[in-house]
């Protein structure tokens, strides 16, 4: 599948190969393809797989038409370079494949789409030398036209996998920790022009687990090397009082994650996150902040890391036992632990929602990164809500 998952932008992808994987997906039942003269992949009696894929997924999105995910190479150089963004309409994935940004994408810091185009920080040269340089790019979703908002933002070096980035209509923010300096900072380069880069708040030289962003604000989780993070905000533009919302709180950075690390969620309300320890949990604060310790929502929940809220449920991702990932869902309004609902998740980064469906991808093979696996598969699956 490797050929024709490098077609061009535009060009239609049908084919795909199984061995028939047996996924753990509650209500579904386990799935096989079934494969016509050619090799094209064809409707099966699972109506919840999207598409079938020989490749490990990093991290997925999806819009009003359209999923996204990054295809991640663990072959070559650093595991969170090397990264393929690509692209299908989310009804009809398997006639419609694109390959947007094809071995380029810094994995970390993940992508983000704004309106009619797909931001994501790539290599300047098309590949990963030995300190490539990166620029931010722009690529139209109708045309597949790429644009350069900002060139030469970082350097590739060990500490790109802890940076992280969020994607914002009219700025980029991110934070890559400098290792020549004792001091973090959350950069902004304005959107869709790229016509500015500024510095929106110096934070010393604790580390920034992740950021995101929601109406006029900034949100991040920090935390020392070793101690609790805090979860704090700043209006976007860096005006204005920098805010404690939460504090003492046990969540760190995954030491594999491919995109932003999804531990911060939204409602009108609220601000929710995962405290990602073995025996950890779903908290809230209002978007103001806590007067007194943080409400729980589920615990224990065994090392969450990924939340996504609508306007009934809340929907989380965790470890179901080690390097084995599941999603639950519960009321919103508050709830215990429930059993899930999907498991054989393909990793600790892959829940998305739109109005009717939730997204994710599915595999039954061995996670531990320990475990080498030259062809991975994953069956990228969409779930009524």
């Amino acid at each position: 599948m490797s050929d024709l998952l490098a077609k061009p932008w535009g060009e239609n992808m049908v084919r795909s190969f199984c061995v028939g994987c047996a996924l753990l997906v509650s209500g579904c039942g386990s799935k096989t393809l079934s494969l016509d003269a050619d090799g094209v992949v064809t409707p099966s009696a699972d109506p919840s797989v999207v598409g079938s894929v020989h490749e490990d997924i990093g991290q997925l999105a999806v819009d009003d038409t359209r999923l996204y995910w990054l295809a991640v190479d663990r072959e070559n150089g650093v595991a969170n370079t090397n990264c393929t963004l690509r692209a299908c309409d989310k009804l009809n994935c398997a006639a419609s494949l694109r390959t947007i940004a094809p071995r380029k994408s810094f994995g970390a810091l993940g992508f983000g789409v704004v309106g009619n185009e797909i931001y994501s920080f790539q290599a300047l040269d098309g590949d990963f030398g030995a300190s490539p340089s990166a620029a931010l790019v722009a690529t139209d979703l109708g045309t597949g036209v790429a644009r350069t908002l900002a060139t030469d933002v970082f350097h590739m070096n060990q500490f790109v996998y802890r940076g992280t980035a969020a994607y914002d209509t009219d700025a980029v923010y991110f934070s890559i920790p400098d290792p020549a300096s004792a001091q973090n900072e959350i950069e902004s380069i304005s959107a869709p022009s790229g016509d500015s880069r500024n510095v929106v708040v110096m934070l010393g030289s604790e580390q920034i687990i992740t950021i995101a962003t929601h109406d006029d604000y900034l949100y991040w989780l920090q935390s020392p090397m070793q101690g609790l993070a805090s979860l704090r905000r700043i209006i976007k533009k860096g005006t204005g009082t920098l805010e404690l919302l939460a504090d003492g709180l046990e969540v760190t950075k995954l030491p594999d994650q491919f995109g932003p690390f999804s531990a911060l969620a939204f409602d009108e309300n609220d601000v929710y996150w995962a405290e990602n320890t073995l025996s950890g949990s779903i908290d809230r604060c209002p978007l103001s902040g806590c007067s007194g310790a943080p409400e729980v929502l589920a615990a224990p929940v065994r090392a969450p890391t990924a939340i996504a809220i609508d306007s009934v449920q809340a929907h989380y991702l965790y470890e179901l036992d080690a390097f084995s990932y599941a999603i639950a869902e519960c009321d919103a309004g508050g709830c215990e632990p429930s059993v899930p609902s999907i498991t054989g998740v393909d990793g600790a980064n892959l829940l998305a929602l739109d109005g009717d469906a939730l997204y994710t991808a599915t595999t039954s093979r061995n996670l531990n990164p320990n475990a080498h696996q030259a062809s991975p598969m994953a069956e990228i699956r969409r779930f009524a809500k």
